[in-house]
């Protein structure tokens, strides 16, 4: 048997942690509840929105799903600047909080915390800024319910986080599912 202790204690190295040569700066938090593409098909930059998409400025971007994605619940886009000299990689990291409330909307369902539910993974040129789009699919804002022997989408108002890493949050906000 396995025991597990807390003990309140910081990690040495968060997860996303990473060292580079350069400084990234996050602006602009946007939350989009529209859903399957409706006002994402043509991206950021009037181009079709595809994995590795060459963006204005010398940047690339590869997120865990496409805004366009048929099962995306809500969207979040955002402003990433280099404010360095060198280019380099960032990867921007999207948590959620359980639903407002939740401990009565769905008694018996226990809901982290925190919780990982997409990212970006952007190549940006020294002194250059691009736009980070990722979409929130269903499934990762959804419990199993083994009653019903399916996923269940847990509505109510969330806490969206933009984080460097899962210790260095840096832009916030909310979200009605």
């Amino acid at each position: 048997m396995v025991q597990v202790q807390y003990s309140n204690t910081s990690v040495l190295f968060p997860f996303g942690y990473g060292l580079t040569y350069t400084s990234f700066e996050y602006s602009g938090l946007h939350v989009s509840t529209s859903r399957g593409g409706s006002g994402w098909q043509q991206g950021w930059h009037g181009r079709p929105y595809r994995s590795w998409q060459a963006q204005a400025g010398g940047a690339s971007s590869e997120a865990s799903a496409s805004p366009a994605d048929a099962d995306v619940v809500f969207s979040v886009c955002f402003t990433v600047c280099n404010r360095g000299h060198a280019t380099g990689v960032e990867v921007p990291q999207i948590y959620i909080g359980p639903s407002w409330g939740a401990d009565q909307s769905y008694p018996g369902v226990q809901f982290a915390a925190t919780a990982l539910v997409g990212f970006d993974n952007v190549e940006i040129a020294g002194g250059q800024c691009t736009k980070s789009a990722v979409g929130i699919p269903r499934k990762q804002l959804s419990f199993y319910e083994i009653e019903s022997k399916s996923w269940v989408l847990a509505k109510g108002d969330r806490e969206v986080w933009i984080g460097k890493s899962a210790d260095d949050i840096v832009l916030s906000g909310t979200v009605a599912i």
